[in-house]
């Protein structure tokens, strides 16, 4: 017992990382169950619609998350707590608003026609701002794996006991949305008992809503935020974009059947996501400790733990590639069985850039990511202008992948080496 105590005396940050990390990617590893039992029970073009949703609503969420990071590099107390929330209830109610009235547009862009499911959305997404403010309260006081547990509660209730009832009753197009949204919503309920349970602000008062929002407040937001939603917005665009463009141009069936290996990526979007979130709040406590020799062994950890663990997990998909595609999306997913290997390329590339990107938002390292566009541009010309088969479309995503693996690898060897030579970190 004092050979654990010492253990963990001299490795307690360390081993709560990779504890933080595991619980973070459990929940993961839900999310992905979820996505399985829904493709099992859909038909082709629901769960392309499904997905194309997911894939708006992540967008949507992703790049309001730039309030986050607005709010862990600037709280300093908890007035600025109060100032968060008056924030969020603006933000959520334009988003919500804009979204409802958006749906008709999204329609004709992406042809998803189920307006109802859309309108659930909606409601997810409204509920979404406001967790976002409460996760990150919680976060930059520390309370890290407070957010983390509350994230696999809601998970396992939401989107795993919930859909199982779904699936017995018969699972629609709808009910899955209304398992996302349950899920959002317990996400939230736990965070306002968190918050209150350790006396941070859960809320702002109404009556005290004009102070917050003045013009010298405003104006620090503003030169915050707009870099960071912008490249946010463009990230995550680029990173789910490719759904959605399958949902544009491709028939139904090869918009399902993509749909279907997505899924396999987003394996690695699960490993990536958990261990770039922990990154980039471990990062966040260094430099404010100024502890440099920390600060470099969480992004160097970070990227050897995402490596090791994709290279396990590509193994065991290229192995095992017809078995799970056979078990898991049964035999209507037979002819992406030989997709497997770059379904495994796609996911690393699209993992490593999660990690680059959290990377990236942690020192305010804002201009490289606008190179995004112009990847983006690659795919988007591509689609438009040549033969739209679903052989073609492959090739397009095998470039755009491998494009933006050796891109986001190229900003981080730049920016330690910037770091180096001006002795900074």
């Amino acid at each position: 017992m004092n050979k654990i105590k010492e253990l963990y005396k001299n490795y307690g940050y360390y081993i709560n990382y990779i504890l933080l990390v595991a619980l973070n990617g459990f929940t993961s590893i839900l999310n992905y169950i979820s996505s399985i039992y829904i493709n099992r029970s859909l038909s082709i073009s629901d769960f392309a619609y499904y997905n194309g949703i997911i894939n708006i609503y992540s967008i949507i969420i992703l790049t309001v998350s730039s309030f986050s990071y607005y709010i862990m590099h600037n709280y300093e107390n908890e007035e600025d707590a109060k100032r968060y929330w008056a924030n969020g209830y603006f933000i959520a109610i334009i988003i919500f608003v804009v979204f409802v009235f958006s749906i008709p547009l999204i329609d004709i862009l992406f042809n998803i026609k189920n307006y109802k499911a859309m309108f659930l959305i909606s409601i997810a997404i409204f509920i979404s701002v406001f967790t976002i403010v409460s996760q990150s309260i919680l976060k930059i006081n520390n309370y890290i794996g407070y957010d983390y547990m509350a994230s696999f509660i809601a998970t396992l209730f939401g989107k795993i006991i919930l859909l199982a009832i779904f699936i017995i009753t018969g699972l629609s197009l709808e009910k899955s949305i209304i398992c996302v949204l349950v899920s959002c919503l317990i996400y939230f309920i736990i965070h306002i008992f968190e918050l209150k349970k350790k006396n941070l602000p859960y809320y702002a008062e109404i009556k005290n809503l004009k102070k917050y929002f003045s013009v010298r407040d405003l104006s620090d937001f503003k030169n915050y935020i707009i870099n960071v939603v912008i490249i946010n917005f463009i990230f995550n665009w680029i990173s789910l974009n490719d759904v959605l463009m399958a949902n544009r141009y491709l028939d139904k069936l090869s918009a399902g059947y993509y749909s279907t290996i997505a899924l396999i990526i987003k394996m690695f979007f699960y490993i990536g996501a958990p261990i770039a979130a922990v990154m980039f709040s471990y990062i966040l406590i260094s430099m404010k400790n100024k502890n440099k020799d920390r600060e470099k062994k969480v992004l160097y950890y970070s990227i050897i733990l995402y490596s090791f663990a994709s290279l396990f997990l590509s193994a065991f998909l290229i192995i095992f590639a017809k078995q799970i595609i056979l078990i898991q999306f049964t035999e209507r997913y037979e002819a992406i069985i030989p997709l497997i290997p770059k379904a495994a390329l796609f996911g690393f590339s699209l993992g490593f850039a999660v990690l680059t990107f959290n990377y990236g938002l942690a020192y305010k390292l804002f201009y490289p990511f606008y190179g995004y566009l112009i990847i983006f541009a690659y795919v988007y010309f591509s689609l438009r202008n040549g033969e739209r088969t679903f052989e073609r479309f492959i090739f397009i995503m095998t470039v755009f992948y491998l494009i933006l693996f050796i891109y986001n690898l190229l900003i981080i060897i730049f920016h330690r080496i910037f770091l180096l030579k001006n002795k900074i970190y």
